[in-house]
């Protein structure tokens, strides 16, 4: 179950939006449901997992998203006025701060052990749904993704598919890992994310409940707590000590 939190820990973290010229409100988003193998997910793990929630705030220039999943609390702040990116992380009982840029971030290793991925974006245009009332079309991303240390010669391959909407300007990267940026044209109001091949496969469908346009002026203020600083290179090497 670590192997599969930090996975999840991986794909979310980049939700720092790396944008300028944001739309100004908030996104929350929640698991409806999730399969396993293409089988709904037994009801005690189903009701685990489904508490995870995912909340998106921008102010126009500063993104805020906040995770709520398991063991795991994060709380991501992107500003692109100064390019400065904070990640306040509750993991496990363990609280770390990572400090960076948007530059920084995307020239290090993607976390827990996953490097340079492959992206491959599809859009189908007469796929159309509308959420929340917004309308959304399709787009189906792929990634490829080597991994290091043990699984050396394995690769990670993840499945999303997408339902986007032009009419909110929100960064669309809090459904991928770190500096691969999907290059959506909107902003997506519901994903599926595959996981996993052969024997195990795990697929979990994130939909927006909620969109509002007022943003509280203690938004943006960090989340209590004493969090330990860690570099990017400090933290990636302690996640990869605990994937293992």
């Amino acid at each position: 179950m670590n192997r599969f939190v930090l996975t999840i820990f991986c794909l979310t973290i980049a939700f720092a939006g790396f944008g300028q010229g944001l739309s100004k409100g908030k996104i929350r988003m929640a698991v409806e449901k999730i399969f396993l193998n293409g089988e709904e997910a037994p009801a005690q793990m189903a009701s685990t997992l489904g508490n995870i929630q995912l909340d998106i705030i921008s102010d126009g220039f500063r993104q805020k998203t906040a995770m709520t999943m398991m063991m795991m609390n994060t709380v991501t702040f992107f500003d692109s006025r100064t390019d400065s990116i904070k990640m306040y992380m509750d993991l496990m009982g363990k609280k770390y701060l990572v400090e960076d840029s948007r530059a920084g971030l995307q020239k290090g290793d993607t976390l827990g052990g996953m490097q340079k991925a492959e992206v491959k974006t599809v859009e189908h245009r007469d796929d159309v749904k509308e959420i929340l009332g917004y309308p959304c079309y399709r787009v189906d991303v792929t990634m490829k993704a080597p991994m290091d240390g043990e699984d050396a010669q394995s690769e990670a391959n993840i499945e999303m598919k997408l339902y986007v909407t032009d009419k909110l300007k929100f960064d669309g990267s809090y459904v991928t890992q770190g500096k691969e940026a999907i290059p959506l044209k909107g902003t997506p109001l519901e994903y599926t994310m595959r996981m996993g091949g052969g024997s195990f496969s795990m697929e979990m469908l994130m939909v927006a409940k909620e969109i509002g346009f007022e943003v509280s002026a203690d938004a943006f203020d960090p989340p209590a707590g004493k969090y330990k600083v860690y570099t990017m290179q400090a933290f990636q090497e302690e996640m990869g000590q605990m994937k293992r």
